[in-house]
């Protein structure tokens, strides 16, 4: 399990550096991503369009692909 999802963080920093809509963060904040429960770790990427929230590595790289799905529109869903 523990290689499972250190390949995932592995994954999520390589699309954040890659990405222009993502930057790297000052340190000292905590991460602004958990809306429903507050997420503990710290922001370390702002985000294009996302004010000057701070996210955290998991949580800036779900906002990138979630934007970017949603961009595709439904048609690009397959069953």
């Amino acid at each position: 399990m523990a290689a499972v999802l250190n390949s995932m963080l592995t994954s999520d920093v390589a699309l954040l550096e890659q990405d222009s809509r993502a930057w790297l963060a000052l340190p000292g904040r905590g991460c602004d991503g958990g809306r429903l429960r507050p997420c503990t770790r710290d922001g370390a990427w702002h985000l294009r369009d996302h004010g000057n929230d701070v996210f955290c590595i998991q949580h800036a790289a779900l906002l990138l692909r979630v934007e970017d799905w949603t961009a595709e529109g439904p048609e690009a869903v397959t069953e």
